[in-house]
């Protein structure tokens, strides 16, 4: 849905530009004020040709050039050519160096011979066995492998960068030359030839000893010195890899991963003992490394391209400012009449709570603030979605502990009168037989809750429902004679579906406390969970174990997208303050199967018929409480066929998962 609006308005942009010429730029202009206006901040903007032919920018020519090679490592990013393009404008700003492009063997041979023409040096590297966290295996592998044909070819300096980067300014090389020699290493380092440099974009001032390994640059004894580090092959749980990222900026520093591994690697093998302060690692700065702008080089990602300072805020004073080169010289001129800051390293990390819980991104934007209007509980809180996975997520999460007080607070369907009578209607209705034109209305509405539709010979199946509540919803499988399984947290729930389904198996609990054995079931259920568990990675791996060869998982969750949330907002049913702690959209919920090793993922777009209407209502009647006011029967019907639709576009309520364990 996304390609299609970018594309419908690029040819909008395309024929206001032909009728209007230059002035049809002003548009643009218009609509940045407009989105001022909206969110009470200035907006700018900043075009870079996409293409070589447009570059018309080149370097001065020096007498004596040294003889530099650009490593660029990673994986071909065809969108736009862009790591073509990226290499003939490197062709033209840096004419004398050598150019290696160090990639992976399991690239397509088309898109390598388009590489091939250009006469540059390419690596096939392979794979790694385990990519390590954030894939910084797979970045030592192919650094690693550039630098040593950078050292076949004779280079003296080598500039390292990525395939996803492109650095648009002239005169680098002679600038990055220009820095190692006024600032030399500290004495007492003498196995360190050059000063390394860095950039800015994500080295963080108040990060111990983190110094950014997307681009860098430095003498090629250095940077091999840098690099020949042994893979990192710790594992680490989800729940320890959370926490380490999230405590504080010292727990992150000394977990030493990606950029900190690397870098602290290094350090102990030129002869430095590290102290584990914010002192000592600023003073490391000072003594071995350079930080200069991204703005300098006038870089360009394009993983983010529509947010160049991903880290820049002006409403706190954040431990997660990015370390410019203005700060650098600062800490290499007056670092011993500086006041050092040492508990903002033992603070929690302002970016930790924009921490991405499926993968792991800290880039997010701003989407609404909500409070809790369902069960008079006093919570509020903001949702924002991840820039790399467009998960919509709370920013600031609740722990576990207080997630099972809420629901001790908000639970009213097992206790009391309400209670009592909703557990009455539910055995009467397990006890009606289901007439052929019921089963025959299953099998014509399109309700993939009811999925798998095909009966079985009686406990042939056996299908988990994490998460069951009142077992309502396995009444249809245990008509089909299927052998029916529920887990879940609540003790009222689990009693309630022993009553109904005398011949299912319930069990109270985490899912990960039930001792289940590995490959028992045929299916496994999700129904309307995963927005509410903190710790998705682990349900969703456990899931793959329990699941049988060939077994299926199905998955149903709200929709970051849909409608009513992006016409709603807070008022959206989907919006629940704190028990949906994440809302889903096919990207995310797409990349969390798989990478939990999931296979044939299928994602489908669904509304459910009251979610559209009961978004209105709680619109209608803001300020009371859900439970305060009835369904409206008319409103539902009316909204539904304005909500199919809506699914049909991509903005379904409900986004339904199903994927296969191979």
């Amino acid at each position: 849905m996304r390609k299609i609006i970018a594309a419908l308005f690029g040819i909008l942009w395309s024929g206001v530009r032909k009728i209007l010429g230059r002035r049809g730029e002003g548009l643009l202009k218009d609509l940045l004020e407009a989105v001022e206006d909206e969110e009470k901040a200035f907006v700018t903007y900043h075009s870079r040709p996409m293409n070589s032919l447009s570059v018309g920018s080149q370097s001065d020519e020096i007498k004596n050039q040294r003889r530099l090679a650009i490593v660029i490592q990673g994986p071909l990013i065809s969108q736009n050519d862009f790591t073509l393009e990226t290499i003939k404008i490197y062709q033209k700003h840096f004419s004398s160096a050598f150019i290696i492009l160090s990639t992976w063997s399991d690239e397509e041979a088309a898109a390598l011979r388009r590489f091939k023409e250009l006469e540059v040096a390419i690596i096939l590297n392979e794979k790694p066995a385990y990519a390590g966290v954030s894939h910084i295996n797979f970045q030592i592998v192919s650094t690693s492998s550039g630098l040593k044909k950078a050292h076949e070819l004779g280079a003296e300096y080598v500039l390292k960068t990525r395939t996803d980067q492109r650095m648009y300014a002239p005169n680098i090389a002679d600038y990055l030359y220009n820095i190692t020699e006024i600032f030399p290493v500290s004495h007492g380092y003498e196995r360190q030839r050059k000063r390394i440099v860095g950039v800015s974009l994500n080295t963080f001032k108040y990060r111990m000893y983190g110094l950014s390994d997307m681009l860098i640059y430095g003498q090629l004894d250095d940077m091999l010195l840098y690099w020949e580090v042994a893979l990192d092959e710790r594992r680490f749980s989800d729940a320890q890899t959370q926490k380490a990222a999230s405590t504080s900026l010292r727990s992150f520093a000394c977990w030493r991963v990606c950029e900190v591994y690397l870098a602290t690697e290094f350090l102990e093998k030129v002869g430095r003992t590290l102290e584990w302060t914010l002192k000592d690692s600023w003073q490391a700065f000072a003594d071995h490394f350079c930080v200069v702008d991204r703005e300098q080089l006038d870089l360009f990602w394009i993983k983010y391209n529509r947010l160049e300072y991903r880290w820049l805020g002006y409403t706190e004073i954040a431990n997660s400012q990015e370390m410019t080169f203005r700060e650098w010289l600062n800490i290499y001129s007056n670092l011993g009449n500086k006041q050092i800051p040492e508990k903002m390293i033992d603070e929690p990390r302002v970016a930790a709570r924009h921490i991405c819980p499926v993968c792991g991104g800290a880039d997010s934007r701003h989407l609404f603030r909500d409070r809790n209007r369902r069960d008079n509980i006093d919570c509020s809180g903001a949702y924002v979605q991840c820039a790399e996975c467009s998960l919509v997520y709370l920013q600031e999460r609740p722990s576990w502990e207080e997630i099972i007080g809420f629901y001790s607070s908000a639970d009213k369907d097992h206790t009391g009168n309400a209670g009592r009578s909703k557990a009455k209607e539910l055995r009467r209705q397990a006890a009606v037989p289901v007439s052929g034109w019921k089963r025959l209305w299953r099998k014509v509405r399109f309700r993939p809750h009811s999925w798998p539709l095909e009966r079985v010979p009686k406990g042939a199946k056996k299908l988990l429902d994490l998460g069951c509540g009142n077992g309502s919803k396995l009444f249809e499988f245990a008509e089909r004679d299927y052998e029916v399984w529920g887990v879940d947290v609540g003790k009222d729930a689990v009693r309630l579906c022993q009553e109904l389904l005398p011949q299912g198996h319930f069990m109270h609990g985490e899912l990960q406390e039930t001792g289940l054995p590995d490959k028992h079931f045929d299916y496994i259920r999700l129904d309307n969970v995963l927005e509410h568990v903190p710790n998705l990675k682990e349900v969703i791996k456990e899931c793959r174990r329990l699941l049988k060869s060939g077994g299926q998982l199905m998955v149903y969750v709200p929709h970051g997208k849909s409608l009513s949330l992006r016409l709603l907002k807070g008022d959206s049913i989907s919006s629940w303050i704190p028990f949906h702690l994440q809302l889903f959209t096919r990207t995310s919920l797409r990349r969390l199967l798989r990478e939990a090793g999931f296979k044939d993922i299928r994602i489908y777009g669904y509304n459910p018929i009251p979610w559209l209407s009961l978004s209105f209502m709680q619109r209608r009647n803001r300020g009371r409480a859900v439970a305060e006011y009835s369904h409206s029967r008319w409103l539902t019907w009316v909204c539904y066929p304005i909500g199919w639709l809506a699914a049909k576009f991509g903005m379904g309520e409900e986004l339904v998962g199903v994927a296969s364990k191979l």
